[in-house]
């Protein structure tokens, strides 16, 4: 009885894993035109994704929805995709992501104060920017002032309401999951 428990149980979490990825797919060529620079949604969904599956799982998820991209189906922003877009001199905020999604899920998991969770994010969002920032300069030949204007400082605003918002949701979402006996 134990085992088909379990093996129940890794199977919601591989089943929830690759529907993760599938929502990453689907999110990430998604743009909102807000003035010259557009804005996407994907980070507030790599935060829910690591209030519900968790630290690895949900790397695990990027990854796949990563290498997507990398093989050339179009989930990237605007529905771009392959070597030259993940390698490209935006690449590094996507590979960023990967940095967003351990730092905060590390604090999510392992503390119980929602401050400290909402610090994790804010420190996974900067993580992100710096890898992205510095991978931005070296593939575009950009300062860093340069870089940051380009690369960062449009996208703050934006990116801080996203953490609010999934600062907000993450928990619900997690306890309706875990209330519905999807979570463990």
């Amino acid at each position: 009885m134990k085992t088909s428990c379990v093996k129940k149980m890794q199977t919601i979490e591989l089943v929830l894993t690759a529907l993760m990825a599938a929502i990453l797919c689907i999110v990430g060529p998604v743009t909102v035109p807000v003035g010259i620079v557009p804005v996407t949604t994907i980070i507030v969904v790599l935060y829910l994704i690591v209030y519900i599956l968790g630290t690895w799982r949900a790397a695990l998820s990027c990854l796949i929805y990563l290498g997507i991209g990398l093989i050339g189906l179009p989930v990237f922003s605007g529905y771009s995709a392959g070597p030259a877009i993940l390698l490209g001199p935006t690449g590094g905020y996507l590979i960023g992501y990967l940095l967003l999604i351990v730092c905060s899920g590390l604090f999510i998991e392992r503390f119980r104060n929602r401050l400290l969770h909402l610090l994790g994010m804010l420190l996974g969002l900067l993580g992100c920017y710096l890898f992205g920032t510095l991978w931005l300069m070296f593939q575009a030949d950009l300062s860093l002032l340069q870089a940051l204007l380009t690369g960062v400082v449009p996208f703050v605003l934006f990116d801080l309401i996203k953490v609010a918002v999934a600062f907000l949701l993450g928990p619900v979402f997690r306890r309706h999951l875990r209330k519905a006996n999807i979570l463990t």
